[in-house]
């Protein structure tokens, strides 16, 4: 159960590196006890990755060994962090938090100074008997890092506002999105009803809609993100993965367009390693690059999340947060709901960068007030948009006409609800409305267009308190502005709705309407949605549609498509226009062309993808030319696709390159080889000058029989010098004999130490 009252005392560790490169912790606890001890790393590089590693793939976190492999971890790092007088204060300042009954132990790490612990998954410490920390709403564990930016605390008026963007590019693996969305409609369902909560989608999921939708007026708290994100090690940097932006959206980018979003307490990124960040510094992943902007809160994942995790941690973090819990608590119940799924490990991927002093985001007094619905007053408002069937002479709409939902979803009778527009005038009488009260205000404009409508609507309670609400909605000619795509006709945000509301007939007939009229954005949707129905044949046709009219995206579902079922010259034609801007379309066509056996077109569009900066056409490249012998190029696209972070490709490229080492050493013993018994025969014939060519190209081959006949044929000359290098080089790897040879010639010098050392290496 949710303790909206919980509140947390905070110890706080900031980990600094000593001046002998090590590493010492300084602790601070609540009541202003302090205490410092030097932290040793319990794992090396080498057993870290391999966690990382086993941590980091979602298919293998849902067996019992891998909870196992954490708890063992977690302990290792529990025990070093907290070790003699931390450990004593924090056991100290965990007795004295649950002294009070509504009340926890915050572990906050402040690692600012040393990015490269960034990497450590400090959300799995485990502690016995009490198990994970960070799984416990009362022993929360969040990350600490200092900026200058400072955005205050706000006490929020409800509804608290989310914007949601669910982006799911072409070419990038498919995610359960829609079913995200729609769990996470569900879950705030009744605070959505209760006028608590308020949350909007993004239509399309570009970064252009992204910042013409925060250009509006509307005050967002939430910014939530769903889709691909991933770490560069090559570019430290993290991107998120948008349809309008092949190369992704790095964290600097995001940053530069929610600065100055003041409104903003909270960022989710429910996407793969958006926690992650460099060795060097702590901002450069996309979570911790939100920090810098003085954003309070920010959620990222540390590892890749499967599609189950995803919509399971989105559906419990903000039904906690909407429970009124703090954010801290609410990941943590979060946490809890990913392991009890059958996830387990998983609960460790989400990582909260939390700043100082930001603990219940939404817990001001508006939030409350709202909240507490033991007879509080309170209005939710719905603004709706619709041509008049009536046409004017011409066939234009005569009139554009307005809806006004107003719900009283508080406790209390309100009196005199009016609606006024922006200039003051009233929309109608005003009315009186009972609890659960609904009611629908109806006006119409002439003309054809409509510059949008901005509605307030205040009421009086029985008590005598006056509240009010408002609504605001953009118009543009019987046309709706849709921030990211230009003008879209109503037929296509209408359908758009139907689609997401789950209602895919009365979509498509408004999908049709749009797109007949030449919207080419609605031919898109339209095509995606009867090609999930199944219906190839109508997808093919409003695909090619939108694709002709230069919709983004279009061109390459129609090529998959059409390679599904065969078409490989129509699939061709399609993924060819969508490759020239799309380096994602590119491996794909580059992959079907492998599979159809054009060898060279393969060749030259996994090379173009790999060029624009898709690793996974570096890795498939890299591999395609290894095949076909060509190893030295295999291995420089190998390698690119190794330093962009594909884990595939450094497997393989650390195999060619041992390949390649062990060929060019086999070579050479076998040309060193036919050098030395060419040097044998030319000393045989009495051609020492011809002899010591091919004996010291030999032992320069690593061939020590040549050394050895090399030092013989120096001493024989008289070249005591020439024959102590020869004698040393084959007398150093191994050759008894020359190191025999070496120990006579050094006695005969007078050199009895080194004599005796290799007198002493011959005998054994």
């Amino acid at each position: 159960m949710a303790d909206e009252d919980l509140d947390y005392d905070e110890l706080k560790l900031r980990i600094q590196r000593d001046g002998d490169g090590g590493y010492h912790v300084l602790a601070s606890a609540q009541d202003g006890s302090r205490t410092s001890e030097r932290f040793v790393l319990p794992v090396n590089d080498d057993e870290l990755a391999h966690f990382l590693l086993r941590m980091g793939l979602p298919v293998r976190r849902r067996f019992s060994g891998h909870m196992e492999e954490a708890k063992s971890f977690g302990e290792r790092i529990f025990d070093a962090l907290f070790t003699g007088s931390v450990r004593t204060l924090y056991d100290g300042a965990r007795k004295s938090s649950l002294v009070g009954e509504h009340r926890g132990l915050r572990i906050t790490l402040q690692l600012t100074d040393v990015p490269e612990l960034m990497r450590i998954p400090w959300e799995f410490l485990y502690e016995r008997p009490h198990g994970f920390l960070a799984a416990s709403t009362y022993t929360p564990v969040v990350r600490s890092l200092e900026s200058k930016a400072i955005r205050p605390a706000r006490d929020l008026e409800p509804p608290l506002r989310i914007l949601a963007m669910a982006s799911n590019p072409p070419g990038t693996p498919r995610l359960k999105v829609n079913k995200e969305r729609n769990r996470l409609d569900r879950a705030l369902g009744k605070a959505v009803a209760a006028g608590l909560v308020d949350i909007s989608w993004l239509s399309h999921g570009t970064f252009r809609e992204l910042e013409r939708r925060l250009a509006e007026p509307t005050q967002f708290h939430v910014f939530h993100y769903v889709g691909h994100g991933e770490y560069n090690p090559r570019l430290e940097s993290g991107v998120l993965a948008v349809a309008d932006r092949p190369q992704g959206v790095s964290g600097e980018e995001l940053r530069m367009l929610l600065d100055d979003q003041h409104s903003l307490q909270l960022v989710v990124l429910n996407s793969c390693e958006g926690a992650r960040t460099s060795d060097t510094d702590p901002f450069t992943g996309v979570a911790s690059s939100l920090m810098e902007c003085g954003i309070p809160a920010v959620v990222g994942m540390q590892f890749e999340i499967s599609d189950e995790a995803a919509v399971i941690f989105a559906e419990r973090v903000y039904g906690a947060i909407a429970d009124r819990l703090p954010i801290d608590a609410a990941l943590a119940q979060a946490r809890k709901a990913i392991w009890a799924a059958g996830c387990e490990a998983e609960f460790g991927t989400p990582v909260l960068f939390l700043r100082p002093a930001s603990r219940r985001l939404f817990g001001g007094r508006g939030a409350d007030a709202a909240g507490r619905r033991g007879g509080q007053a309170d209005l939710a408002l719905r603004l709706e948009e619709r041509v008049e069937k009536d046409v004017a002479a011409d066939g234009a709409p005569a009139r554009v006409a307005w809806e006004l939902h107003v719900h009283n979803c508080g406790g209390r009778d309100l009196a005199d609800v009016t609606a006024k527009d922006a200039a003051g005038r009233a929309l109608a009488e005003p009315a009186d409305l009972a609890p659960d009260g609904r009611l629908v205000i109806r006006w119409t404009e002439a003309g054809t267009t409509s510059a949008g409508q901005r509605v307030t609507v205040t009421a009086g309670a029985s008590d005598g308190l006056q509240i009010s609400d408002q609504v605001e909605k953009a118009g543009a000619g019987g046309r709706e502005e849709n921030a990211g795509t230009g003008t879209k006709d109503i037929e296509y945000g209408r359908g758009l709705r139907l689609k997401d509301e789950g209602d895919p007939v009365a979509a498509r007939g408004e999908l049709e309407k749009s797109a007949a009229g030449g919207n080419a954005a609605a031919a898109y949707q339209l095509g995606l949605l009867l090609r999930d129905g199944n219906d190839d044949e109508g997808a093919i046709r409003w695909l090619a549609n939108a694709a002709g009219g230069d919709e983004g995206g279009a061109a390459f579902d129609l090529g998959v498509l059409l390679a599904e079922r065969g078409q490989r010259a129509a699939a061709r034609h399609w993924l060819e226009k969508a490759a020239e801007t799309n380096p994602a379309a590119a491996y794909t066509l580059g992959l079907r062309l492998k599979d159809w056996g054009d060898q060279e077109g393969a060749r030259h569009w996994l090379e173009r993808g790999a060029v624009g900066g898709d690793v996974a056409a570096a890795y498939i490249l890299g591999l395609f030319l290894r095949d076909r012998g060509e190893i030295e190029p295999a291995i420089h696209w190998l390698e690119v696709g190794a330093r962009g972070g594909d884990p595939g490709a450094a497997r393989q490229l650390g195999r060619l390159l041992s390949e390649r080492d062990r060929e060019r050493r086999q070579r050479e013993e076998m040309d060193s080889e036919a050098e030395y018994q060419r040097g044998i025969s030319e000393h045989d014939g009495g051609d020492d000058h011809s002899a010591q060519y091919w004996l010291e190209r030999a032992a320069d081959h690593g061939n020590l029989p040549a050394a050895h006949l090399m030092g013989v044929i120096r001493r024989d000359l008289g070249d005591l010098e020439g024959a102590r290098h020869w004698f040393d080089q084959a007398a150093q790897r191994g050759h008894r004999d020359a190191a025999l040879e070496l120990a006579l010639l050094l006695a005969e010098a007078g050199d009895r130490d080194g004599a005796r050392f290799w007198m002493t290496r011959y005998a054994g």
